[in-house]
């Protein structure tokens, strides 16, 4: 199953980033800004499909406190759902809280921590109720207003045992004329699989004032992932093996956008596709 889209921050013509999470925003650019507070609210809507014949609904919101576009606080929760007409319909819920910070220390580093708690729902005759926990932190480095470098660790228990660790390292850097790009490869090891490997790639293209197109493309193998970054749960057991998302930012007017999404995953037992609509305000 899968927590679409719920993502941190925003993009602006002077606080760029891959995509729009708030672990994206450039300091050197952003430290021009006065040191006031900001508040970004979004709210996201999915429904998924998979080859299964089994279908996903999913609803979401999000807050963020920025200080001065360079540090941000964020709070998130979200619900999913799994419908099949052999099975009734609605056979399946599960609801994720979550939680990410992000400070700026002057000139170079940026500290992360984050935190999320996820209550899996009773499959009758499958599967019980089960809670996780996952946590870590990050670390990055900006070896220029337009060259960053990273990482971060997340650790998942459940009933008192480790269930997942994963790695993630990433390198985001301006191509050219505000056209950015991340490259990020995940290591991750589930208690029910041998260590895993992917890669993604990123590449943000902006298009008039404030609006932006986003394409993700992703091959390698992964399983039970939570995207500490984005605040996403990627919680299939079944190993993930490749990803692709388009999406587009569009400001409406003022503080106001509209984010339309559309993913695809391929495991190695089915396939799934996802359609999402998100709206975002920033104050």
């Amino acid at each position: 199953m899968i927590f679409a889209f719920g993502l941190l921050g925003f993009l602006t013509a002077t606080s760029i980033g891959v995509d729009d999470s708030a672990a994206n925003v450039d300091p050197g650019v952003s430290s021009s800004h006065s040191p006031s507070l900001h508040v970004v609210l979004s709210t996201y809507g999915s429904i998924g499909n998979y080859s299964t014949d089994t279908k996903s609904r999913s609803l979401s919101g999000y807050a963020t406190l920025s200080s001065a576009w360079v540090d941000y606080y964020t709070v998130g929760y979200n619900s999913l759902w799994l419908e099949r007409g052999d099975a009734g319909g609605k056979y399946y819920t599960q609801h994720l809280v979550s939680a990410r910070a992000s400070k700026f220390f002057p000139p170079r580093i940026t500290l992360t921590a984050h935190y999320a708690y996820l209550d899996e729902g009773e499959i009758q005759s499958f599967s019980a109720r089960t809670i996780f926990h996952w946590m870590g932190g990050g670390v990055s480095y900006w070896f220029s207003p337009f060259q960053v470098a990273g990482s971060s660790f997340t650790l998942s228990h459940s009933g008192g045992e480790i269930a997942t660790s994963i790695v993630r390292g990433f390198f985001f850097f301006e191509v050219t004329g505000g056209i950015w790009a991340t490259t990020t490869a995940i290591l991750s090891n589930a208690s029910w699989t041998p260590s895993l490997f992917s890669m993604h790639q990123t590449i943000s293209i902006p298009f008039g004032n404030s609006n932006f197109l986003v394409a993700t493309a992703g091959a390698g193998r992964r399983a039970f992932y939570f995207d500490d970054e984005n605040l996403i749960l990627y919680n299939q057991r079944v190993v993930q093996t490749r990803f692709v998302q388009a999406k587009a930012i569009v400001n409406i007017a003022g503080g106001f956008y509209v984010i339309p999404s559309f993913e695809y995953n391929g495991h190695d037992e089915y396939s799934a596709t996802y359609g999402s609509l998100g709206l975002r305000v920033v104050f």
